[in-house]
C-alpha cells in the first residue's frame, strides 16, 4: 500500500476521489431524504429513483464506454463530475420551491446518464495515470476511498439536513464535488484518440469479440454480474435480518451497513498489501470466500454476532471486487479500455437491480436468512462452475 502512495500523482488521486466521493454521496443522501418528504415521494418513490440512476448504465454502458475511447479520460470525468455538481444545484433550487417527485424522477434520470458516463471514464483513467506496477494499489486505494466517501458523506449529510435542510445540504455537496475537479491529475499515458486506433477496431461490435475470445476476461465479468446480482443486496437482506429476525430498529439496520462499510475499508487494504491477481482462479477464489462468509451471516444466532460478521464479510466483499477489477484493468489494452470498464460497471452495478426482487421476494416468501443464504450460495456455485474456465486465465506480467 506504500509504494503507490510514493508516488506524488497517486496523493493526489487519492485526495481528488475523497473529497469527489464525499460529495457525491453526500449528494445521494439528501437526495432519497428529498424524495421521501416530497409531494408524492415516499418509500417506492426512493426505489424509483434508484432505479432511474442506474438503468442507463445497465442499457448503454459499452457505448457510453466509448466516449472514453473517443476522448481524453480526464476531460469526460471532469465534465461528467461537474454536470453532477449543477444537477445538484439545481435540485437545491427545487427543494427550495417544494417541487415534487416527478421533478426530482427527471433529475434521476438525468443523473444516470451522467452516472454512465463517469463510471467507465473513472475506472479506466486510472489505468492511464499510474504506472503499470503501481496499479493494484491504486485500485486498491481508490477502493478505500470510495468506502471513505460511503462512510463520511452520509454522515456528514446527516447532520446538514438536521441543521440547515435539503437546498443547503445539497449546495454543500455541489461544492465538494467542485473542489475535487481541479485536483484530478492527467493521465501519463497516450489515449486510443492519441495512438491511431481505427474507429472499425474499437467498434462496439469488434470490442465485444475480443471480450468473448478472452476466456479469462468473459469469466471475469459473468462471475462480477451474478455476484454483484444476488450477493450484493445488503439494503434489502441487512434491514430484513435486522427487522425480520433480530426485531430491531432503523438505527440496528444502519449499524449494519456500517460495519460493512468499515469491513470494506480495511479489505482495501488488505488486497494492496496481497497484490494483483495474475490468473482467474484467484478471482474465483475470493468470490467463493465472500460467499461463504456471506452464508455464515445468515447463521448468525445474535445481532451482535450478525454485525461481527459483517465486518468480516466488508472485507471479503471489498478483497473480491479489487481484485476483479485489476484482473481486468491488467488484461485490457488502451485502446478499449474505456468500453471494456463500461462493461465491467454494467457488470458490478447494473445487474444488482435484476436479482434484487427475487432476493427481496425469497426474504418475505421464506424467511430473512433464506434470503441472505441464497446470496452467499450463488457466489460460491458461480466461483465453482467459472474456476475451471479461468484455470489457464493469467495476466501476463508486462500487461497493463
Amino acid at each position: 500500500m506504500s509504494a503507490p502512495l510514493r508516488d506524488p500523482v497517486v496523493r493526489r488521486l487519492v485526495a481528488a476521489q475523497t473529497v469527489s466521493f464525499c460529495g457525491s454521496w453526500m449528494q445521494r443522501t439528501a437526495q432519497s431524504w428529498m424524495v421521501l418528504h416530497v409531494p408524492g415521494g415516499g418509500a417506492a418513490a426512493m426505489g424509483v429513483v434508484l432505479g432511474l440512476q442506474y438503468l442507463p448504465l445497465l442499457l448503454f454502458g459499452l457505448w457510453t464506454g466509448a466516449l472514453c475511447d473517443q476522448y481524453p479520460k480526464h476531460r469526460v470525468l471532469t465534465w461528467a463530475r461537474g454536470i453532477t455538481a449543477l444537477l445538484g444545484m439545481g435540485l437545491a433550487a427545487c427543494a427550495a420551491h417544494g417541487a415534487g417527485a416527478l421533478v426530482v424522477y427527471g433529475f434521476a434520470l438525468v443523473q444516470g446518464f451522467v452516472t454512465a458516463v463517469e463510471r467507465p471514464a473513472n475506472e479506466s483513467l486510472l489505468g492511464e495515470i499510474v504506472e503499470a506496477r503501481l496499479l493494484h494499489g491504486t485500485l486498491a486505494l481508490n477502493g478505500a476511498t470510495f468506502n471513505v466517501g460511503r462512510l463520511t458523506g452520509p454522515a456528514l449529510a446527516g447532520v446538514s439536513l438536521a441543521q440547515v435542510g435539503v437546498p443547503s445540504t445539497m449546495l454543500v455537496s455541489s461544492a465538494l464535488l467542485l473542489v475535487a475537479l481541479p485536483m484530478l491529475p492527467r493521465a501519463r499515458r497516450r489515449s486510443a484518440r492519441d495512438s491511431g486506433v481505427t474507429e472499425e477496431s474499437a467498434s462496439a461490435g469488434a470490442v465485444l469479440r475480443r471480450v468473448r475470445c478472452d476466456s479469462g476476461l468473459t469469466g471475469v465479468l459473468v462471475l462480477v454480474a451474478l455476484v454483484t446480482a444476488f450477493g450484493l443486496n445488503f439494503p434489502i437482506t441487512c434491514a430484513a435480518m435486522a427487522d425480520g429476525v433480530f426485531h430491531r430498529s432503523a438505527t440496528s439496520f444502519g449499524a449494519g451497513l456500517t460495519a460493512l462499510a468499515v469491513g470494506a475499508l480495511g479489505g482495501a487494504f488488505l488486497s494492496a498489501r496481497l497484490g494483483r491477481p495474475r490468473d482467474g482462479r484467484r478471482v474465483a477464489g475470493a468470490a467463493a470466500v465472500f460467499g461463504a462468509l456471506e452464508a455464515v451471516c445468515a447463521l448468525a444466532p445474535t445481532f451482535a454476532v450478525f454485525v461481527l460478521a459483517l465486518v468480516v464479510l466488508g472485507v471479503s466483499m471489498a478483497h473480491f471486487t479489487a481484485s476483479a477489477r485489476s484482473y481486468v484493468q491488467h488484461r485490457v489494452d488502451d485502446d478499449i479500455r474505456g468500453r471494456v470498464m463500461g462493461l465491467y460497471q454494467m457488470a458490478a452495478v447494473g445487474t444488482t437491480p435484476l436479482a434484487a426482487p427475487l432476493v427481496g421476494w425469497i426474504s418475505d416468501a421464506l424467511s430473512p436468512r433464506a434470503g441472505l443464504l441464497v446470496g452467499g450460495l450463488v457466489p460460491v456455485l458461480c466461483a465453482a462452475a467459472l474456476a475451471p474456465r479461468l484455470d489457464r486465465a493469467t495476466v501476463s506480467a508486462g500487461a497493463g
